[in-house]
Formats: structure tokens, C-alpha cells, sequence
């Protein structure tokens, strides 16, 4: 099973995540997050059976994935990954008891007074440019179970991973270390922007996307706190900043980062020209697949910085043949042309740049062949050749730089000196030449290890650092060795369990649940509904997805007004949940023509005190309601608790109601009694009833209440449909069920 996992995961990896990874563009319809929480997602796996799982059927039909298409192979073990899964082992899991929480939820209230008493006691001038970051999220949700003084050990590496991201992006002369706010509890810390190099207008860029702001209009200490900042945003998640400041839209904008990296280089001092024409560089090339991102050729190049550090570039390359090859034309760019002694140039395609910051750590810049900027590196040019597990290969400027530098510059082995030295295609005089820019590899080693002590010192002074195995020291590491950035930035972007949810909100998970029994919100309340069952069947709840709906959720559970972010807030049904959006891999599944409801029920004639319970399936995806009415004309409307998750999968039996949820039961003797169900393809919306619409229409007709009331609604929905093209006719339906509850 390891085996199938393995190759499941290196599946997603490869074919997925890319486009469905955290924070990529098509999130929303396929959260391509970790193998454990695609297994539990509903939405694309069944355990057990490849054939109801939307993740094999998508991509066995050939539409999915676009671009690349795996094997037969690959897509055969991916079916067999899905059919080794057992429902009654995550049904098991889910019911697992968990550990008692032994740390105090920590208040946003609590927060914003420390943050107050902290701010008084700064000069009034310097106040604007004081700025909080908080861990408090971390500390309410993340192993509830470990006492404070075991957390306290966690933190020491929150705070290294969190150093060394803010440092990376900074722009200021020496490495900072942030002020720990007094009356914090350990979770607030305190920086200066001026500190960082950054002028306001780089925080507001990150605030105008943070989505988990709250209004100072809202309470009396967020707006003073808001007024001496001069910022509606003066505290920021410190995991939601390690998820996105090392993006590249974000990164590029805080880093200063030119479009062109000619002009970057101008602004760090180097001449790369220049250096080349006066063999003022330090170069080492690699054969086909030896460099570790690419299965091509490649070389880098070091160059000295005017600030006393250093810049090493790469040359990178689609393929190794003719013009592209290093061995044949190890000089160049193409630029450079006419080179010296004949020499002709190499033709690279990208390249990849690495210089020192200010302070010491590194900054990172991806290029095309012309210098221009990009986001990300063209796979077929470089990527992750050993694909981190959960990820995917794209190299994504900087996050992903970070991710294999973790302790500053990699040594390599050249590999191209020694093949200038015995090649026939070079004269001694263009030999001289090139083996003046390839030197020995003692030298060009001593160059590795100076420019990473560099980097390393930087680290030790923020306290990012620890011992490797032979006394040295390194990088401090995430668990497994992660490099530490990435894995902080992972904890924020992993999907949430029930006690990482509620403490989005200040809450254990228990006051959530009863909480959001006071939203009056309906959208809000189906949401939540949704969230708790699909943590009851043993599922998380996707990051993205909280921050999408936080908005909506911030005023009935916390009495606060959300802030204005340029994500919108609240954004309706996820794309992943919503069959409106859900691509044809999905829809495939769905069979044609109008939408039906079927329901099995045990028996209709039946006693008081009996317990109902019965089998709902729809063709097609459809949002679900169901009302009981009692021969006197009572309505009930069935709770979403007991009906489960919002929609109803096609094909997919639902079990009603949930059984961790509680039981119906007949109470009183009557005749005709009724279930009436209803549902509606792309969601309810305005045609969900409440139980005074229901009596209305009982009212309305003359007919006894049961049949009055399926009646009604069958005229209502064959007067809505009227007005609809008849594309869209035949997607709600409605069923009754009537039952004789005697009294023994």
C-alpha cells in the first residue's frame, strides 16, 4: 500500500499540482493538497472503488490533465492507489477519540491590548511605522494537546522559520530579530518597516490580500491601535506571511525586483559583461541531469557584488545539442558575440539568480533568455528533479528557491573544466581562455564554502540556525529535515482539523459548533453545517477554503466587521463543491436528461417511538432540503446536521440521518404523514424554503396538509421552469414519502 501511495502522490505531483496546488490557480476546483486529504475528499476519491472517483475517471477519460498525459501505467496505479483505500479505516479514524486541550484559547482581544500597551509606550513618531505579527492562530490550534512549556519548543522553530522568511525579504543593512511584545504570551512580536527597508506602501500591498483582517471600526482598541499605525492592518498571521511573501507577484514587489535583470544587476554592482570580457567570473558546467533542476546541460557563474557579496547566475538550457551544447561551446552568452579567438557562443533559454542581500541571507530572481522576469522556471527547462513529497516541480520564484538553498549556496562538482582540457575542438589559445573562467575545483570549492558562511552567519545572528551532525553549523530545520521556511509555510497552507477551524475564530471546537447555531446568515449557516460533517467523516477543511468564506464568518462569530481585501471575501460554494463550476471529468459521471430523486425507506407503516431512517440518491449533484409534515398540518425542516454535507453526489447513496449526528424518531400517531424532499441542481439559493413557507402553502390549498403541501411545491416548480430555456429545465425534483404511524 506504502508503494501505491508513493506512486499515487508522485502522480499528483507531476500531473496536478501545478495548476490544483495551495495557492495555484485552479485550487478551487481540485485542492490538490496532501495524498491524505484527497483520499477524504468526497468530492473526487471513493475509497475503494476507482470507478466513482471522480480524481481516476477525470484523468482516465483523457481530460484531464492538460498538457502532458501520464502512462497507462501511471494512471493504473493511480486507480490501484484509490481501490486499496477502506472506507471502515477512515470511518475509524474519524471516530478516534482526541486528546484533551491543555493550552487557553488566546482572544483577539487579548491581542489587540497587548499590541495597545506596547504601541503607548513607542515614540508617537515612530508609531507608523511599527508593525505586529502574530503566532496566537498557532497557538490555539496547533497540538492543542502539548502543555505550553512543550509548545514553548515549537515556537523556538516558528520563530527561526519566521526570522529567516522576514529577513529574506528584506532590504535593510543587517539581519533583525523582532521584538517580543511583553504582555504577548510569546505570540506577538513587534518590527519597525524602517528596519526592513520597506516603505508603508509594501505592507499595504500585503494587506490589500490579506483575508483575515478585521474592521477598527469595529472595536474601540482596533481603532486606536489602527490610528497610531496609521494602517487598518496593524497585526498580521505570521503563517499567512510565510505562505505569501515568497510568492512571486508579492516577492517581486517587496524585493524591489527589476523587470529586466540588467537593470538588478546595476543595482548590485556587477557588470556581467565586463566580468566575462576580463575572465573576472567563476564558472562551473554540468552534463545532462548532473545539476539536479534540469535534464539538460547547465553552468553557473559567480560574479563578485559591490556590497562585498556575491551573485552566482545560471545558464539554462532546453536541450544539449548544437548551440545548446556546453561541452561544444562552454563561452558566451550569445550577447557577447563576437567572442574572442573564434569562439562561439553558447544559446541559453532561462536562467536562475542568486545574490546576497544587505544583510547577509539571499535574494532570489527567475529569467528568460532575454533577462526579462518570470514568475516561474519552464519545466522542460529546469525543475525539481527529485519532486518533494505533496509538491509539485515547478521551480516558483523565491518560495521554491528557498526550498532547495536552505542553507545558502549548493557546492557542485564541475564537470566542464576537465572536458575543455583533453577536447580537440579548441585551439590553446581558446583552451587559455576558458580554463581562465573554469578554475580548479579546490578553488572554485573555497568559493561554495566562503559564500555560505556568509549566509550561515546571517542565519546564527537571528537565531535560525543549529548543529548538523559533524559540528558545523546549518540552517535550523522544520521536522524530517524540512528546509524551515517551506515547512512554516506548509503548517499554514496544510487543510485544517476541527481544532485549527475553530481557533480561525478564537474558539475550541466545541463553542464553534454552538456558535454557529446563532448565525442567522443562511449561506453562512450551510457552510458551517458543511465544514463540521465533513470533519465528523473523518475529512479537513481546505486552507484556501477558509480563506475565502473568513469574511463571511468574521461579524456573527466574533462581533467584528471584516476588512476589505482584495480576495472579496465571501465567494459562495467553492469550485470544488459547487456542479456548476466542476469540470467535465466530474459531469461525466452525471447521467443525462432531468434531474431525479430516489429514496429507499425500510417500511411506511410504522410505530410511535420507531427511529426513521432511509437511503436518498439523485443522478445528478443537487443541493438537498427535506421537510416532515404532520397530519395536522406541523412542518418540520429536517436539520443539515442530519442530512450531512450540502450536496448530494451523483450515483452516491446518502444515509439519513448522519449517525454521529442523532436520530428521528415518530413521536405521535398519524395517518398520511409525510417526507417531502427537494433538490436542486447548482444549489438551493433563493428557492430554499423555511417552514413558514411550507405552511403558507399548506394554507394556500385545499387539499390535507401532506398532499397540499407536494402540491404547491410541484406547481411552484413547474411555474419557475416555465420561465427558464430548456437547457436548464428539469433541474430540481422533488419526491414524497408517506407514512402511517400507528400507536402499537
Amino acid at each position: 500500500a506504502s508503494g501505491l501511495a508513493a506512486a499515487a502522490d508522485d502522480f499528483v505531483g507531476r500531473y496536478c499540482r501545478n495548476c490544483h496546488g495551495a495557492g495555484q490557480s485552479a485550487q478551487g476546483s481540485f485542492p490538490a493538497g496532501d495524498l491524505n486529504s484527497i483520499a477524504r475528499n468526497a468530492a473526487f476519491v471513493t475509497p475503494g472503488d476507482r470507478s466513482r472517483s471522480v480524481l481516476y475517471t477525470s484523468v482516465a477519460s483523457g481530460r484531464m490533465p492538460y498538457g502532458s498525459k501520464p502512462s497507462v501505467e501511471e494512471v493504473e496505479a493511480l486507480g490501484g492507489w484509490i481501490d486499496s483505500l477502506g472506507g471502515e479505516e477512515f470511518a475509524a479514524a474519524s471516530k478516534a477519540a482526541k486528546p484533551k486541550r491543555m493550552r487557553e484559547i488566546i482572544g483577539w482581544q487579548a491581542e489587540t491590548q497587548a499590541a495597545a500597551s506596547d504601541i503607548a509606550a513607542i515614540s508617537e513618531g515612530d508609531r507608523p511605522f511599527m508593525r505586529y505579527f502574530s503566532y496566537r492562530q498557532l497557538h490555539d490550534g496547533y497540538f492543542p494537546c502539548e502543555t505550553e512549556k512543550v509548545f514553548a519548543s515549537r515556537m523556538e522553530l516558528f520563530s527561526a522559520g519566521f526570522n529567516k522568511a522576514l529577513n529574506s525579504v528584506s532590504l535593510g543593512p543587517v539581519p533583525i530579530v523582532p521584538t517580543p511584545v511583553e504582555t504577548g504570551d510569546g505570540t506577538l512580536v513587534r518590527v519597525d518597516l524602517r528596519d526592513l527597508g520597506w516603505e508603508t506602501g509594501k505592507w499595504d500591498m500585503l494587506a490589500a490580500k490579506y483575508p483575515y483582517g478585521y474592521s477598527p471600526a469595529s472595536n474601540a482598541n482596533l481603532k486606536a491601535l489602527a490610528i497610531d499605525t496609521r494602517t487598518d492592518l496593524p497585526v498580521m498571521r505570521t503563517g499567512w506571511f510565510m505562505a505569501n511573501a515568497l510568492q512571486p507577484e508579492n516577492y517581486h514587489t517587496l524585493m524591489d525586483l527589476t523587470e529586466n535583470i540588467r537593470d538588478l544587476e546595476h543595482r548590485i554592482g556587477v557588470d556581467v559583461d565586463r566580468n566575462i570580457d576580463a575572465k573576472r567570473v567563476v564558472r562551473a558546467g554540468f552534463e545532462e541531469g548532473a545539476s539536479g533542476v534540469s535534464d539538460h546541460n547547465r553552468m553557473l557563474e559567480r560574479h563578485d557584488a559591490a556590497n562585498g557579496g556575491y551573485y552566482w547566475k545560471s545558464y539554462d538550457f532546453a536541450g544539449s545539442r548544437g548551440l545548446q551544447s556546453l561541452r561544444l561551446h562552454p563561452h558566451g552568452p550569445a550577447e557577447l558575440e563576437p567572442l574572442p579567438e573564434e569562439l562561439v557562443s553558447f544559446h541559453h533559454d532561462g536562467g536562475e539568480m542568486i545574490f546576497s542581500l544587505p544583510n547577509g541571507l539571499q535574494g532570489y530572481y527567475l529569467s528568460d533568455h532575454k533577462g526579462q522576469r518570470i514568475d516561474r522556471g519552464p519545466t522542460q527547462i529546469v525543475s525539481f528533479r527529485e519532486r518533494p513529497i505533496g509538491k509539485g516541480i515547478e521551480v516558483i520564484n523565491a518560495r521554491s528557491c528557498v526550498s532547495c538553498h536552505s542553507d545558502g549556496m549548493i557546492a557542485k562538482r564541475d564537470q566542464m573544466r576537465h572536458s575543455i582540457e583533453i577536447s580537440p575542438n579548441f585551439s590553446i589559445a581558446q583552451r587559455d581562455i576558458l580554463l581562465q573562467m573554469y578554475p580548479p575545483q579546490d578553488q572554485l570549492d573555497a568559493y561554495f564554502e566562503r559564500d555560505r558562511a556568509a549566509f550561515i552567519k546571517a542565519l546564527q545572528s537571528i537565531g535560525a540556525t543549529e548543529k548538523a551532525p559533524d559540528g558545523s553549523l546549518k540552517s535550523r530545520s522544520g521536522p524530517g529535515g524540512a528546509e524551515i521556511i517551506t515547512w512554516f509555510a506548509d503548517v499554514h497552507e496544510d487543510d485544517l482539523d476541527a481544532d485549527q477551524l475553530a481557533a480561525e475564530f478564537g474558539m475550541t471546537p466545541d463553542e464553534f459548533t454552538t456558535a454557529i447555531t446563532r448565525i442567522k446568515e443562511p449561506h453562512v449557516v450551510r457552510l458551517a453545517l458543511d465544514w463540521i460533517t465533513q470533519l465528523k467523516g473523518g475529512s479537513k477543511i481546505p486552507r484556501f477554503e477558509v480563506e475565502e468564506q473568513y469574511a463571511a464568518f468574521v461579524e456573527p462569530l466574533m462581533n467584528l466587521k471584516p476588512l476589505n481585501y482584495s480576495g472579496g471575501g465571501y465567494s459562495g460554494l467553492p469550485e470544488y463543491k459547487d456542479p456548476e463550476y466542476r469540470d467535465d471529468g466530474y459531469k461525466a459521471q452525471e447521467t443525462g436528461g432531468k434531474l431525479e430523486l430516489a429514496i429507499d425507506v425500510a417500511a411506511t407503516d410504522v410505530n410511535v417511538n420507531d427511529h426513521l431512517s432511509f437511503t436518498v440518491t439523485a443522478n445528478k449533484a443537487c443541493e438537498l432540503q427535506i421537510f416532515y409534515v404532520e397530519t395536522d398540518g406541523i412542518v418540520e425542516v429536517i436539520p443539515q446536521e442530519m442530512i450531512g454535507a450540502a450536496y448530494l453526489e451523483p450515483g452516491v447513496g446518502r444515509r439519513i440521518p448522519d449517525v454521529e449526528v442523532g436520530d428521528l424518531i415518530f413521536d405521535t400517531q398519524g395517518y398520511h404523514e409525510s417526507l417531502v424532499l427537494f433538490c436542486q441542481e447548482g444549489g438551493l439559493g433563493d428557492k430554499r424554503m423555511t417552514a413558514e413557507d411550507a405552511r403558507k402553502m399548506i394554507a394556500s390549498s385545499t387539499e390535507k396538509p401532506t398532499r397540499g403541501l407536494m402540491i404547491k411545491m410541484h406547481e411552484k416548480k413547474k411555474a419557475d421552469e416555465a420561465r427558464l430555456p430548456d437547457a436548464q429545465k428539469g433541474r430540481s425534483a422533488l419526491h414524497l414519502v408517506t407514512f402511517n404511524v400507528r400507536d402499537h
